[in-house]
């Protein structure tokens, strides 16, 4: 593997973060990567993935797997399909990485025995499909168009993994749902129906996360009549004899506006977003007033609830990660985020769509232990891009050990400590890797701009990709790069 080491090293007495980071870039291969994608990376096996995933009118689903070995060399780089049955219409409904192993999820409706099915097909550690497939579940339906939604998820420690069936839509009935709770072998723990206090509607909006203990919490958005959606957490207990419900609980004229997740160390759900009080989007955004936070466990006891005000609203905010350091302290990670979708007309009258981003500031919010918006940090950076998925112009963060540290790109004329009447040409489009400690009060410790490094700057070898992001441990950082029509892993090390 080719490496590329930058070393920053500023060891300040009295300070326990280790502050050294250098880069480790590996290899550039050629990449064809889908359009417009969202991304998540993860380990399996002691290979590094990331899963590109993008829905898009003229191409449907598209799902690509990208991997690399235990030393960063290049594993693999395919674009997955869901095998079809014979006859029969088959639908990508997720995947689950598991502990040494991982799945492609899809269901297939089946009119003559009015069912739809549910299977899995293993994907081995250089990305290729398999034939067979493992059956696990199945629902009765009557017509393709009304034989229910699926959703899966894995835990974090992938021994486990959860699919949650929205059961057909029938009227004047309460929403049913079905919870399938498999261990790392797909062998079946429990599969329980539950009945949700709320009447059933089409196209319900349900998230399943399960936990490290097997427990399952499912997101709720509920539509209320005449009025603004809510947000309900429900926890069920890791045999699924427990069923509680925890809501949101905002007054008027206070909603939620959004939201994201995490789980802490004790497989307690975390959910943490912005409200507004606009009665609608409003031009120029809807203004994000402030955050809420809902802290809950399996057994449906609500550990902490707490709402905080902003000094001055906020617009066009998009949560990239809720993060918590065990059951310390936690940290929003946003930023600011438009994306517009267009579609034109090309060759032959066929309609092309693309899509503009623009990304603005990171914006994090650190929150104590009682969810309290403790204090705010703004970073100054911007791109546009088109069809990329926003992956280059955003923001990632990770706890190491008892800090924060935030990775993004910015212009290296904002970072190198000049002062500019103008900017030199030669470096107008100039960006770098920027790293920022947080600590557990919210203030910026250290900023570390990696000039003369070889990702980003003026060299230019390749570029950081903030939203492939993971953390490997508190030595090691993990993102992808790209340089052209190459990608390549980058290790951020931590010392």
């Amino acid at each position: 593997m080719k490496t590329n080491i930058l070393f920053l090293s500023l060891l300040i007495a009295g300070n326990s973060f280790a502050q050294s980071f250098n880069f480790v870039v590996g290899d550039r291969r050629s990449s064809s990567p889908i359009e417009d994608p969202e991304t998540e990376t993860f380990e399996n096996n002691g290979n590094k993935y990331i899963l590109y995933q993008a829905y898009s009118m003229k191409d449907g689903m598209q799902v690509q797997l990208q991997g690399y070995k235990p030393n960063n060399d290049y594993l693999c780089s395919k674009k997955l399909y869901v095998p079809e049955e014979k006859m029969l219409i088959s639908i990508y409904e997720g995947f689950l990485n598991l502990e040494n192993n991982m799945q492609l999820i899809k269901s297939t409706f089946n009119k003559e025995a009015k069912k739809t099915f549910v299977y899995a097909h293993a994907i081995n550690e250089f990305a290729d499909e398999s034939d067979d497939h493992k059956e696990l579940l199945s629902i009765p339906a009557e017509k393709a168009m009304n034989s229910g939604n699926f959703t899966c998820a894995t835990s974090p420690n992938r021994k486990f993994s959860v699919i949650l069936s929205e059961l057909p839509f029938v009227k004047e009935t309460k929403e049913k749902i079905l919870i399938t709770v498999f261990d790392q072998t797909l062998k079946t723990i429990f599969s329980k129906e539950y009945e949700f206090p709320y009447e059933a509607k089409r196209g319900p909006v349900n998230k399943p996360v399960i936990a490290d203990d097997g427990s399952v919490y499912i997101i709720k958005k509920v539509p209320i009549s005449k009025m603004p959606d809510i947000i309900s957490v429900f926890s069920i207990s890791n045999n699924g004899e427990s069923f509680k419900e925890n809501t949101v609980k905002l007054d008027d004229p206070k909603k939620y506006e959004s939201y994201h997740f995490t789980l802490n160390s004790t497989n307690e759900l975390v959910l943490a977003g912005f409200y507004t009080e606009d009665g609608k989007v409003t031009f120029g955004g809807t203004k994000q007033k402030g955050t809420f936070y809902l802290h809950v466990n399996s057994a449906g006891d609500l550990i902490t609830y707490q709402v905080s005000a902003f000094e001055k609203h906020y617009t066009d905010l998009k949560i990239r990660q809720v993060l918590c350091n065990g059951t310390e302290w936690s940290a929003m990670i946003t930023e600011v985020y438009l994306k517009r979708n267009n579609s034109t007309v090309g060759a032959g009258n066929q309609l092309v769509y693309s899509t503009d981003i623009n990304e603005g500031d990171a914006v994090i919010f650190v929150l104590n232990q009682k969810g309290e918006n403790i204090r705010t940090q703004s970073f100054k950076k911007s791109q546009h891009s088109a069809d990329d998925g926003g992956l280059y112009g955003s923001v990632f963060g990770a706890f190491v050990k008892d800090k924060l540290v935030i990775v993004y790109n910015d212009f290296q004329y904002n970072q190198d400590g000049k002062k500019y009447v103008v900017v030199p040409p030669a470096l107008v489009n100039i960006k770098i890797p920027v790293i920022q400690v947080i600590n557990k009060s919210g203030y910026i410790e250290n900023t570390y701009p990696m000039i003369g490094s070889s990702v980003g700057g003026m060299t230019n070898e390749t570029n950081l990709l903030p939203l492939t992001g993971y953390k490997l441990s508190d030595t090691a950082l993990f993102f992808v790069g790209y340089k052209d029509d190459d990608c390549m892993p980058i290790i951020l090390n931590i010392k």
